[in-house]
């Protein structure tokens, strides 16, 4: 049996055929939009519509721009540094300057738009917690890994800051966050020479021993490492500063001082000048460690201090800069930026500075989702290059499905003329095969319409052309 030839224009049929079903479907969803299309309340509603969408698009972002300009203007900071004579104290102003520093654009408006910041000495890394869990300020410079204590005593050094208000509701747990590693900060111990010791461990009972105030990291270090060693001592000072602690240590008043400072602070250096002060050593820094991971065990090369001949190992603190959770997520990462191109200027004099910003550094404590975002290079919100590009990609969509919305209305409306010619010339044709006036007069109606469309861009000139040619190709020539 022969092969039966393979059928020509199949596919063409199911084509149209799946056109017909569709625009079936389209023409009544056109029926009854033109029912509630034609309700004057529709007609009352798209008149007013107007008024509400200048006020979406155009009114509420000025609103909204208008809140954030006043609230940043108004807007006061607060950073606590430390006691008074410390490198965070010295640093802290630094910092302050350089976030105060204008931008280009208030430069060229003459207006400040970043919030000012204030620096405010404290007791130290502990008192600097305690305040950021309670609101207090904004941003401080703490030891990183050291414990929150929910309750201390007053500071001497430290006036209540008139901080910002929360601009979040109070959370549970800790608000304190990682922004910056800054420095380590060796524990410095300081001895008279008579009492003829090397190590802290030789420190005689009932020693007269400056462990620093209340909420230091110098306090909760060296009481750290007395429990250890279970040496008691007599401490006194708890009200003083370094300074005070220093000329105490030289008129001998006490016989030794604990100080977590930065590694060659001029204060450390003008008191070892001195013959009569001694650098004591930390053999047991290790093990200490061991107990205190968040510590770092330091060892001070010979001749770093004057007077000083041989290595001294001691532990140490990690310097970070710590935000609160009340700010927001672009508050952090705009200051990050601001800030990390200028520590090698702030933190120039300071031996073992941490200044590598490349990847997220390893804290004990949480980093702030801002500050995460700054060292992953991933803007928050409009600034984000990933969120630019998905937003591209949505309107792309949109737009691509507006076009093919278009098209498919475009092609049934022509659909849709066409069929009625079709239907017409069936209606009006007499038994001679001419057409009936009623033809005539449907054609004019009919070419009046496709012009109408064809003015409001709902079809095209080749639509018209096509539609125009149709009608002409159904008279019947004489």
């Amino acid at each position: 049996m022969p092969n039966k030839p393979p059928a020509r224009g199949r596919a063409a049929p199911i084509t149209d055929r799946l056109l017909v079903k569709v625009f079936r479907q389209v023409k009544q969803l056109d029926r009854a939009y033109r029912r509630i299309h034609r309700h004057p309340i529709l007609h009352a509603i798209i008149s007013a519509g107007r008024s509400w969408v200048l006020l979406f698009f155009i009114g509420i972002p000025l609103i909204a721009g208008a809140v954030w300009l006043v609230r940043d203007l108004q807007a006061q900071y607060v950073l606590l540094t430390g006691m008074p004579g410390g490198s965070a104290t010295s640093l802290g102003e630094d910092i302050v300057r350089t976030l105060n520093r204008p931008i280009y654009w208030e430069q060229f408006f003459h207006l400040n738009l970043v919030p000012d910041f204030t620096a405010v000495g404290s007791c130290g890394s502990l008192d600097n917690l305690v305040e950021l869990n309670k609101g207090h300020a904004q941003l401080a410079m703490v030891e990183d890994g050291l414990p929150i204590q929910s309750e201390q005593a007053p500071c001497p050094f430290r006036q209540q800051p008139e901080a910002q208000t929360a601009k979040k509701p109070a959370e549970h747990g800790s608000k304190v966050r990682a922004m910056l590693p800054l420095y380590l900060s060796p524990l410095h111990v300081l001895a008279k020479k008579r009492l003829a010791i090397k190590d802290v461990r030789q420190l005689p009972l009932h020693s007269r021993v400056y462990l620093g105030p209340d909420g230091s990291a110098t306090n909760y270090v060296s009481e750290l490492v007395l429990e250890h060693y279970a040496i008691a001592v007599e401490r006194v000072g708890r009200d003083w500063d370094i300074a005070r602690a220093l000329q105490e240590l030289q008129r001998g008043t006490i016989d030794a001082a604990f100080f977590v400072i930065t590694l060659n602070s001029d204060n450390i250096q003008e008191v070892l000048k001195g013959s009569d002060v001694v650098l004591l050593n930390l053999d047991g820094a290790k093990g200490i460690k061991l107990l205190a991971p968040y510590l770092e065990v330091i060892v001070i090369p010979a001749e770093t201090y004057k007077g000083s001949t041989q290595d001294i190992t001691t532990l140490g603190t990690r310097t970070i800069l710590a935000a609160s959770t009340d700010l927001s997520m672009a508050e952090v990462y705009e200051m990050a930026t601001k800030l990390a191109p200028h520590l090698h200027r702030i933190l120039r004099r300071i031996p073992l500075s941490e200044l590598k910003m490349v990847g997220i550094p390893d804290l004990y404590y949480r980093l702030h989702e801002g500050a995460i975002r700054y060292f992953t290079h991933d803007p928050p919100f409009f600034l984000n290059p990933h969120f630019a590009a998905g937003l591209g990609s949505y309107l792309s969509i949109i737009y691509v499905s507006h076009t093919a919305l278009m098209q498919l209305l475009r092609r049934y409306r022509i659909h849709r003329l066409l069929s009625v010619v079709d239907r017409l010339v069936v209606t009006s044709q007499l038994d001679d095969g001419k057409l009936s006036g009623r033809f005539y007069r449907h054609e004019r109606v009919l070419r009046r319409k496709a012009a109408q469309l064809l003015r409001r861009h709902r079809i095209k000139l080749d639509d018209f052309t096509l539609i125009s040619e149709y009608l002409k190709s159904q008279v019947p020539t004489p």
